[in-house]
């Protein structure tokens, strides 16, 4: 019969190896800026916490980036909580809104449809 014979990993090893850079660390140019557009409905699926989290890093790259919610992408932003406004009915509730409170307070702008906040 098979036999795992290695042994276990432990708390505080590492399954990669982070001394091998294998992509080029890219920065932004002096003025180089990002958009990223959101059309996602939120809660519907990890792409709109995982785009948020992109826009994040290319902002720390050193591009001027703005994200843009736009139809069901303005649900993104809009607060939200339970019991009151900021509270977190679970963990994760507010991962969305605590995403673009870090992004806008590290200097990205937000911008929001107005036809669809208003709609929507």
């Amino acid at each position: 019969m098979p036999e795992v014979t290695t042994p276990a990993y432990q708390t505080g090893d590492y399954f990669v190896d982070y001394e091998e850079k294998v992509f080029p660390d890219f920065k932004a140019e002096p003025g180089a800026k990002a958009l990223v557009t959101f059309h996602t409905v939120a809660f519907e699926g990890s792409i709109g916490l995982v785009n948020l989290k992109t826009a994040t890093r290319l902002l720390r790259k050193g591009f001027d980036t703005t994200i843009l919610l736009y139809g069901p992408g303005v649900t993104l932003g809009i607060q939200r909580g339970f019991p009151t406004i900021g509270d977190s009915a679970f963990p994760g509730n507010q991962a969305m809104n605590d995403q673009i409170s870090k992004f806008i307070s590290e200097g990205g702008s937000v911008y929001a449809c107005r036809f669809a906040l208003q709609a929507l």
